[in-house]
C-alpha cells in the first residue's frame, strides 16, 4: 500500500493499539462491511481475522480486519450465478448490498458466546485513540454462522476472535480552584 497507489493515511490497528496515522488506514470498515454482507446472503467464508480488540461500531465477533502482510479477508461466490456488489458512502457510513439471482439460501448466525474476559493491566500504555478513562475488556468471543440451502445444511461456520484489553490512560481530576 502506498500514497502513489491512492492509499490515504488513516486510522488503523498496529499490535493491539491504535495508530491514527497508517497508509491504508480504515480499509477494515469495507472489509467488516463486505464480511456482514456476503455471511448474511451465505456464500462461502475463506479466509477472515478479527481486530486486535473490539471495536463497538461492529457487531463483536463479526468483523473483519485487513493489512498488509498476511491479514485478508477472502470469500467466494460459491453459487453457479454472477453477483453483483452495489456501495456508496457519505461522511459517516458505508453500505454494500450483494445482489444475486436467489438461491433457496438461509443464514441463521449464533449469539456471541464470550469468555476469558481480561481487563486492562494497571502498567499497559495507553491507547492515544481512546478517551481518559475509558477501557475495553479483551475477550475471546465466538460465534457460528449456519447456511442451509433447501432446507439443508450448505456450511457451517465457526468464527473465533480475540480481542486484546484496551484502555485510554487514567482519568485525571483537575487541580482544585485555588482559594
Amino acid at each position: 500500500m502506498t500514497v502513489e497507489r491512492g492509499y490515504a493515511y488513516a486510522g488503523a490497528i498496529i499490535n493491539n493499539r491504535s495508530d491514527e496515522n497508517v497508509i491504508g488506514g480504515g480499509l477494515c470498515q469495507v472489509s467488516t462491511t463486505i464480511f456482514n454482507a456476503v455471511a448474511a446472503q451465505g456464500y462461502e467464508i475463506v479466509e477472515r481475522h478479527a481486530h486486535g480488540y473490539y471495536i463497538d461500531r461492529y457487531p463483536i465477533g463479526y468483523d473483519a480486519a485487513v493489512f498488509e502482510p498476511g491479514v485478508d479477508f477472502k470469500w467466494r461466490n460459491d453459487t453457479a450465478n454472477p453477483v453483483f456488489i452495489w456501495s456508496w458512502s457519505d461522511w459517516t457510513s458505508l453500505t454494500i448490498d450483494v445482489w444475486g439471482i436467489p438461491t433457496g439460501r438461509t443464514v441463521a448466525v449464533s449469539a456471541a458466546t464470550q469468555k476469558n474476559f481480561v481487563q486492562p493491566a494497571a502498567d499497559q500504555p495507553a491507547d492515544p485513540a481512546f478517551p481518559k478513562g475509558v477501557s475495553v475488556a479483551g475477550r475471546d468471543v465466538f460465534k457460528t454462522r449456519t447456511v442451509y440451502e433447501n432446507g439443508k445444511v450448505l456450511h457451517q461456520d465457526f468464527f473465533a476472535s480475540h480481542y486484546a484489553p484496551v484502555w485510554g490512560g487514567p482519568l485525571v481530576a483537575p487541580d482544585p480552584p485555588k482559594p
